[in-house]
């Protein structure tokens, strides 16, 4: 109950009315709460579920506005066949992508953040119930791991490219017998759960998409 107290004067005090927060959000954020899951195809799964504002009032939850969007509802399979969607993609991202262009859309998908940050901050906030100020931490510090990633990518000996360093084995007269070159390519696909979306997804998509 006091989680729930406090939670309610967070909301009170960052965002005021639920209803009126929410629908200062743009079309473009909008769009994807409509499309949670983010897969195309006959595997849509069509069960749904409630995400709920956890600060919402006894008020809100009798009147609907409590509930914010309606996420699919995704198990074993959805998350198997999405990996698998994602390694058939693989090869052509992997062996016709360049450095540059990996960039590129990494410097694109922060713009595209940093133009939606009140937005997204807001939805964020309304989803879980953290203060507004702290989502638009979030949101800051997401794009920054983009930005990193995006300009790490094009530096020569970056995490994109690899590296060269001495071998660990001598010769006779002690000097380094050769030299050991160590590319990062990506090698398959994985699902993972994260627990601060917007974060996570940048850190882990921007470390992974400069592997080739």
């Amino acid at each position: 109950m006091l989680c729930r107290l406090a939670t309610s004067t967070i909301m009170e005090t960052s965002l005021g009315n639920n209803a009126a927060a929410f629908s200062t959000a743009t079309s473009r954020v909008v769009s994807i709460l409509d499309d949670p899951s983010l897969i195309t195809g006959d595997s849509i799964p069509s069960q749904t579920f409630e995400v709920i504002d956890p600060g919402a009032s006894a008020t809100q939850f009798e009147d609907g506005t409590a509930v914010i969007a309606h996420v699919r509802r995704m198990g074993r399979d959805d998350t198997k066949a999405a990996i698998n969607r994602a390694y058939m993609a693989l090869p052509e991202w992997k062996d016709k992508t360049t450095a540059a262009h990996r960039s590129g859309i990494l410097s694109k998908w922060s713009s595209m953040i940093k133009e939606a940050a009140e937005d997204i901050a807001k939805i964020m906030t309304l989803e879980s119930g953290k203060p507004l100020a702290e989502s638009r931490g979030e949101v800051n510090y997401g794009t920054s791991f983009l930005d990193y990633y995006a300009a790490e990518a094009i530096r020569p000996n970056s995490a994109g490219g690899g590296f060269i360093s001495p071998t660990p084995f001598a010769n006779v007269d002690g000097s380094p017998r050769g030299k050991l070159m160590a590319i990062h390519e990506a090698v398959g696909v994985c699902g993972k759960v994260i627990n601060m979306p917007l974060l996570s997804t940048c850190y882990n998509f921007a470390n992974t998409c400069l592997h080739r």
